[in-house]
């Protein structure tokens, strides 16, 4: 077992960062339910810290064998009202590898219809997950065969 840093950034869908909202991001870890020795409850949650004006997170996670955790992040919805409290949890399985790094590498992606990206122009900046690409010349083109090349995306810019 080592701790290995992990890095995110926290922003809305339009990009923006959550500054004013207090928000606290968490790693829940996962573990099989039974072990050596029984049954295995998650151990404490690693909260990450988050830098209010940039989004910016680090968080030290435990990278042993078969430990993934699962983001989430508690914030106000309301700056103004201290009881507009907000919840979100990824549906992420988070394993921090030998040394750690960006979570966008750290999540592997699965083949499923909700990320599949099924389009002929490129995938929208920040897009993750799998698009169906053919570019010109491709003999498996989708606008002659209906297939073409799968590709993870990570992040496109």
């Amino acid at each position: 077992m080592a701790l290995v840093p992990v890095t995110a950034k926290v922003q809305n869908h339009s990009g923006v960062v959550l500054s004013g909202r207090a928000a606290k991001l968490w790693f829940r870890p996962n573990r099989p339910a039974i072990g050596d020795l029984g049954l295995q409850v998650a151990s404490q949650w690693s909260r990450a810290t988050l830098n209010d004006a940039t989004g910016e997170a680090t968080v030290q996670l435990d990278n042993s064998p078969g430990v993934f955790y699962t983001p989430i992040l508690e914030y106000l919805i309301d700056p103004d009202d201290p009881d507009s409290s907000g919840f979100d949890e990824w549906q992420l399985q988070v394993f921090p590898g030998p040394s750690g790094g960006d979570i966008r590498d750290l999540s592997p992606t699965d083949l499923t219809i909700w990320t599949v990206l099924v389009s002929l122009a490129d995938p929208p900046k920040g897009y993750l997950g799998w698009w169906l690409h053919a570019g010109p010349g491709d003999p498996d083109d989708v606008l002659q065969s209906g297939t073409g090349e799968l590709r993870n995306v990570k992040g496109w810019s």
